[in-house]
């Protein structure tokens, strides 16, 4: 019997629910269904279950106005429990690592986790550290309309999201998660970043994890997208990953 293992997805505009279409909501698998080989070598291996966020890959948007990382670790944790109680391993991408990364902290789950091009700390882009340092000189009640007007410009993740994932994304995407890093259990973790990932940049957290010797592979002229472009690499180090926490 293969071993179980939950896969959490990334922030895909193409993966809102606005965006999908009939065929494409049958599937539990809609978010990975650009990195086929991946998951491909994951089946092969173990039983997969994915889990899905709300107001993505027809999960329905909450009443709420938005969603923080508290209530996403929340949505992670219920979800677990009733879809895959017990599970051998879990793996979140990108903004998904990011979730994972905030679940294993908040609820102490001791399921080990890797954490794949996690958006732990992201760089902060040339427009946007000008619209920053300009905001000082805007007056407070033009700020709410003029970021609003910014966003939508410069990022496709809030421009092509429903008023829900527009809150969201403006809530979370500048949020630093590498002050939780060191409350981890070191052997639970595994975090795989590629060489030259501009999104989520592996120098930003490169000085947090090896400091406090926590397992990591950085891969040689990886992107962001890395689950894409070397999928064996990855999955040869989960492999690995997973049989240490075996023993």
């Amino acid at each position: 019997m293969k071993e179980k293992i939950v896969l959490v997805h990334g922030w895909d505009p193409a993966k809102y629910n606005s965006a999908l279409t009939d065929i494409d909501i049958v599937s539990d698998s809609v978010a990975w269904s650009k990195s086929p080989e991946y998951i491909a070598l994951l089946q092969e291996r173990y039983e997969v279950y994915y889990c899905n966020l709300p107001g993505f890959c027809s999960v329905p948007e909450p009443h709420k106005p938005y969603y923080s990382l508290t209530d996403f670790a929340y949505y992670l944790k219920e979800w677990k429990h009733q879809f895959c109680p017990s599970v051998r391993l879990m793996v979140g991408y990108s903004f998904g690592g990011a979730v994972l990364l905030y679940y294993k902290y908040h609820y102490e789950d001791s399921t080990p986790a890797v954490l794949i091009s996690p958006a732990i700390k992201r760089k902060e882009s040339l427009k946007s550290h000008f619209a920053h340092f300009a905001s000082y000189a805007i007056p407070s009640s033009m700020k709410n309309a003029l970021k609003g007007k910014y966003q939508e410009a410069a990022s496709k993740y809030y421009r092509q999201g429903t008023p829900f994932l527009r809150a969201t994304y403006d809530h979370i995407v500048r949020q630093d998660l590498s002050n939780l890093v060191p409350r981890l259990l070191q052997e639970e973790i595994l975090f795989i970043f590629g060489e030259l990932d501009e999104e989520t940049p592996w120098p930003l957290v490169k000085d947090t994890i090896q400091r406090h010797g926590y397992n990591h592979l950085v891969i040689k002229d990886g992107p962001h997208s890395i689950i894409r472009t070397h999928p064996k690499e990855l999955i040869e180090a989960i492999e690995r990953f997973e049989l240490q926490n075996r023993n």
